[in-house]
């Protein structure tokens, strides 16, 4: 398990630590062997806000451990658990793919509209973007995105991926066995 969180803390970049509100120059106070990680995570969390309430909080949602502000952290539980009832055979095939694992994600500094055609590419499920939507909500193409992941799914690396870009979670839709990003589908036709 050491070598585990030892693993972890250089996947973490500092892009991402300071992204998320945390000071990366704060010291963290843990000794002893055998710490847990959720223990290492919540000593970040409380140590690195400053403050004695921590503006930073740990949990885990499926395959992903998520260190965020507790509004980030409740919108993307919620965006994980939504129901799908009643859809047809083509956009239940649609989901089962978003239900699929990705490839091990090391993106530092890539386009946010290269990370969504690789997932496009790897997961064979196609990504509707209507990037005049995003642009309304001040998402752009060329956002710039750092995010490491391994073990999880399509679902998941798209959320988190918004979630780090945006500071949001984005809502997205099946249409025709495509997923639509965002949730919202506008009357023109997705740009590519």
């Amino acid at each position: 398990m050491a070598c585990d969180v030892v693993q972890f803390c250089r996947d973490v970049s500092f892009a991402n630590i300071v992204a998320i509100g945390i000071d990366g120059q704060v010291p963290i106070n843990l000794s002893g062997t055998r710490i847990p990680l959720r223990r290492v995570l919540e000593e970040v969390a409380g140590s690195a806000s400053g403050t004695e309430e921590p503006t930073l909080e740990v949990t885990g949602v499926g395959n992903v451990i998520l260190l965020a502000r507790p509004e980030i952290l409740k919108e993307y539980v919620q965006y994980l658990q939504k129901s799908h009832d009643g859809e047809s055979p083509q956009d239940s095939q649609a989901r089962q793919r978003l239900k699929g694992t990705v490839p091990k994600m090391h993106l530092n500094g890539i386009e946010l509209s290269d990370i969504l055609g690789f997932l496009e590419k790897s997961s064979r499920q196609e990504l509707k973007i209507y990037w005049d939507e995003l642009s309304k909500a001040g998402i752009k193409r060329r956002t710039y995105v750092h995010i490491q992941g391994k073990g999880i799914t399509l679902e998941e690396a798209i959320g988190l991926i918004f979630l780090e870009s945006t500071g949001k979670a984005i809502d997205y839709n099946i249409v025709d066995g495509a997923v639509a990003i965002p949730a919202k589908e506008p009357t023109s036709a997705p740009a590519r």
